[in-house]
């Protein structure tokens, strides 16, 4: 005799033990593992209608709800995770999870519009939760869409003016940041990696956001500004491995600066310091540019001075 048919025996031929809710509960597990999806959704309906308020009540309607997600009925299960969120969720991880699960139904069927606002109330009203994070991942995936980027963009930027300092925040606006930067709109990656730089005391992100803040100006032809993110960027991290490039780059800004002394300086500095790296030669090259602009720029002031 199986399981199913016992299960079903207690629920039929003793509803009042106190063991029927469990069985008819198990009964629709059983449905589900013989991929009776409509009668396991049909058990477990039940259990929640008569058992209402009870545990086993609430863990039918989370089987429900992920039943409809995985068969893709994504506008039920956005229903039902409405209901288990409203009614059942006994603390703040049932209903992160809840909001969650909503808003990956709304993304799972290209309703962006309304998955970016639901993965944005995860973040919000859940911060400290394990789907916060998750959620800013699907709000970072959805700046690929180009007719969801916009909103995504605004969104993120939003979290991290609004969420200014706190682990979230500062995440939003590097993940912006590095999307900016990818997308080679310079201008608008400083801006946002001056609010990381300014928020961010410590952590992993600092490094990056520096580098890329002095790469931001220096693409953007703003040598000076670059120079002199460059030059943060040396003395805040000094064991980097992208030194040799930070102090190339420092002295290539200085060059296009027309500060010829200070970048032949800073190009012998690279030789002197990077000898193995691609860097030193083309380093010792610019450096005699450099001199050579100095010996031009000197001739010509004796010249006009004579």
């Amino acid at each position: 005799m199986d399981a199913l048919s016992l299960y079903t025996r207690v629920a039929s031929e003793h509803p009042e033990h106190e063991r029927a809710p469990e069985a008819r509960y198990r009964a629709g597990l059983c449905y589900y593992r013989l991929e009776s999806f409509g009668q396991a959704v049909q058990a477990w309906e039940g259990v929640e209608g008569d058992f209402a308020g009870s545990s086993v009540a609430v863990r039918a309607a989370w089987q429900i709800a992920d039943t409809y997600f995985r068969a893709r009925k994504y506008d039920t299960a956005v229903a039902t995770y409405q209901r288990i969120r409203d009614r059942y969720a006994a603390g703040p991880s049932e209903a992160a999870t809840a909001s969650l699960r909503i808003a990956q139904s709304h993304f799972n069927n290209k309703s962006l519009s309304l998955a970016i606002p639901a993965f944005e109330q995860v973040i919000r009203s859940y911060p400290k939760s394990e789907q916060a994070p998750e959620a800013l991942e699907f709000l970072t995936a959805i700046l690929e869409d180009p007719a969801a980027r916009s909103l995504a963009t605004q969104t993120l930027e939003r979290i991290g003016q609004e969420m200014a300092g706190s682990p979230l925040g500062v995440e939003a606006r590097y993940r912006l940041a590095a999307d900016l930067y990818g997308r080679k709109e310079y201008d608008q990656a400083a801006r946002m990696l001056e609010a990381v730089v300014a928020d961010l005391m410590a952590g992993s992100r600092l490094a990056d956001s520096q580098f890329f803040l002095a790469e931001s100006y220096y693409q953007r032809g703003r040598y000076a500004e670059a120079a002199g993110a460059y030059e943060r960027f040396l003395t805040n991290f000094p064991q980097d491995d992208r030194l040799a490039l930070a102090r190339f780059r420092r002295a290539s800004s200085v060059f296009k600066a027309e500060q010829y002394e200070k970048a032949g300086a800073g190009f012998m500095e690279v030789a002197r310091l990077h000898p193995q790296t691609e860097y030193a030669p083309v380093s010792l090259y610019n450096a005699g540019l450099a001199y050579n602009k100095m010996f031009a720029e000197v001739t010509q002031y004796l010249r006009q001075d004579n």
